[in-house]
């Protein structure tokens, strides 16, 4: 079930106010859940998905989804996903866990079928109260590493043999008129400012 964790966050929302949706319908995976192949309930539980076919891969999520959904929003099966990580995380088996929190899977099962031809689902709206304010401190960059900063967005996009000794020419140059910032001094002895250089190359350069 932890790919149906992941899609049913997939489809959070997020709003201007700071309200958060989420529930929605993974409409990415509807052609997988009404025209592809059902992965058997078990098999899904069960977490062993090695030896499953390409299409029953699909279902992992599709499916995954749709039975996460089901046991977060039904209220005949209030309390029972709580149960089932609680299971899990005592070292109990998934599928073991599964049976242990949700009963019979074969009425699962049928659950899940009649639930996934809801013409509506439930979602959940969380407002915007329900979050702590954050407090938020903006650092103005020093003189120096504002001057720097164009240089170390190049460094990172990337560099190579012919344009990172140049651009560390600069960087130096940089540091030279601020020879006090510790956010400049702490920049070129990273290699990140360079790319890996073989040895012949160093070599190469020093003559030895």
């Amino acid at each position: 079930m932890i790919e149906g964790f992941a899609e049913m966050m997939s489809t959070a929302s997020f709003e201007k106010d700071g309200a958060v949706w989420l529930g929605r319908v993974a409409q990415h995976r509807s052609m997988g859940l009404f025209w592809g192949e059902s992965m058997p309930l078990e098999m899904l539980l069960s977490a062993d998905y090695g030896q499953v076919s390409d299409g029953l891969k699909e279902s992992v999520y599709g499916r995954g989804w749709l039975l996460t959904h089901y046991l977060t929003f039904a209220p005949e099966r209030k309390g029972q996903l709580e149960r089932y990580i609680s299971l899990i995380g005592s070292g109990v088996r998934p599928l073991d866990a599964a049976k242990q929190a949700f009963g019979d899977l074969r009425e699962l099962d049928r659950n899940l079928t009649a639930y996934r031809l809801q013409r509506k689902v439930s979602v959940l709206q969380i407002p915007p109260s329900f979050f702590p304010k954050p407090q938020i401190t903006i650092t103005p960059l020093s003189p120096g590493a504002a001057a720097v900063m164009p240089l170390r967005l190049q460094s990172k996009v990337g560099v190579n043999q012919d344009t990172a000794e140049p651009l560390a020419v600069k960087v130096r140059q940089i540091r030279a008129q601020f020879p006090h910032d510790p956010w400049l001094r702490s920049l070129l002895p990273k290699r990140s400012w360079m790319p890996d250089i073989s040895m012949r190359q160093r070599r190469r350069r020093t003559g030895c």
